[in-house]
C-alpha cells in the first residue's frame, strides 16, 4: 500500500510539472527560442553575434543578442524594463514593458542608447533612425528600425 501511494504522488509531481511548464510557456516565460515563432524575423542567434536585419520589416529581437543593418548600424537589446503592475496589487498606473536598446555604427555613429515602451514612446527618431516598438515581452521585443531620408 505504501509503494502505490508513492507511485500517486510522484505521478502527481511529474504532472505538475507538466503543467507548470505549460502554463509559464503560456505565459510569455518559455525559452526564447520556443516564443520566436510568431509571424517575424526572430532575431536569436547566439549571444554576441549579429544577424542580418532589413530597414521597414518586423524583426523580434532577444535580449543579449543583436541584428546589423546593411548601413553598418547595430542594435543591441541590453534588457526590457518591466514596470507593470502586479495582477493582485491595486497601482495608479499599470505600468509597461520598455526594452531598453544600445545603436551603434551607421549613420549613428557612437554608441547611444534607446528605451521604448509599450505605453509611453512606442517610437522614437534618434541619428537619422526611426525605432518603432511592435510588441514586448519580458525578454524580447519586436521592433521596426527605418532609415530616415536626410
Amino acid at each position: 500500500m505504501v509503494r502505490v501511494r508513492h507511485m500517486h504522488s510522484r505521478n502527481w509531481l511529474q504532472s505538475c510539472g507538466i503543467v507548470a511548464c505549460w502554463a509559464l510557456a503560456g505565459m510569455g516565460c518559455a525559452h526564447p527560442a520556443i516564443a520566436a515563432g510568431s509571424g517575424s524575423a526572430a532575431i536569436s542567434a547566439d549571444a554576441g553575434s549579429a544577424t542580418r536585419a532589413t530597414f521597414g520589416s518586423t524583426n523580434m529581437l532577444v535580449v543579449g543578442h543583436s541584428m546589423t543593418f546593411v548601413d553598418g548600424l547595430t542594435v543591441v537589446l541590453d534588457k526590457v524594463d518591466d514596470s507593470r503592475c502586479p495582477p493582485i496589487v491595486s497601482c495608479v498606473w499599470a505600468g509597461e514593458l520598455a526594452p531598453q536598446l544600445t545603436v551603434h555604427g551607421g549613420d549613428a555613429g557612437a554608441s547611444q542608447t534607446i528605451v521604448l515602451g509599450t505605453v509611453a514612446k512606442r517610437k522614437v527618431v534618434a541619428a537619422g533612425y526611426e525605432f518603432a516598438l511592435v510588441k514586448a515581452s519580458t525578454d524580447s521585443a519586436t521592433l521596426v528600425v527605418t532609415k530616415l531620408a536626410r
